[in-house]
């Protein structure tokens, strides 16, 4: 396992990450979050604005935990609200980020460990929300409800959500 993958399932499993960087939620809250990324109002979503959107909820994200405004986020402002056995694992996660040895997480260091961040990875979402293939993403098609267990390349395998392709 790299150090990657451990501190995201980490970070989603406590929470550090609020909110999914991919949508959820209710329909009202997707459509919220359509109006918010189709930033020239046209209807429609680019690829590029579907990864300025998610690239600014990381960084919302990390200005949400950097309470000092010193962008660093402190062993402290990482774990806060963590109690026993969690606190443990999020100073474990905070160590495994922490690639400078900075006893700080910068804005990069936390971007890499974000969820669904990498550029592949929104790739592939816009793929899978673009139903009729036109390179935009409609507002039906965000908010819309998908089949369980599709994804943008048709049924997803019983080993989806494993990085990489092919059989695991």
């Amino acid at each position: 396992m790299t150090k990657r993958w451990i501190a995201t399932a980490g970070l989603m499993a406590l929470g550090l990450m609020a909110q999914p960087v991919m949508a959820g939620g209710s329909q009202t809250d997707r459509a919220t979050e359509f109006a918010a990324a189709d930033t020239d109002s046209s209807g429609g979503l680019t690829l590029a604005e579907m990864q300025t959107y998610f690239s600014a909820k990381i960084e919302t994200r990390f200005t949400e935990l950097d309470t000092d405004s010193d962008s660093a986020l402190s062993l402290e402002e990482f774990t806060v609200n963590e109690t026993d056995r969690s606190l443990a694992f999020a100073t474990e996660l905070f160590n495994l980020a922490d690639a400078d040895n900075s006893t700080s997480l910068d804005l990069d260091e936390f971007t890499d460990i974000a969820p669904n961040n990498s550029n592949g990875e929104i790739i592939r979402y816009f793929a899978m929300l673009d139903q009729d293939s036109d390179l935009s993403v409609s507002e039906a098609e965000y908010t819309g409800s998908r089949k369980s267990g599709m994804g943008p390349f048709g049924k997803m395998s019983k080993n989806s959500g494993r990085r990489g392709f092919g059989r695991h």
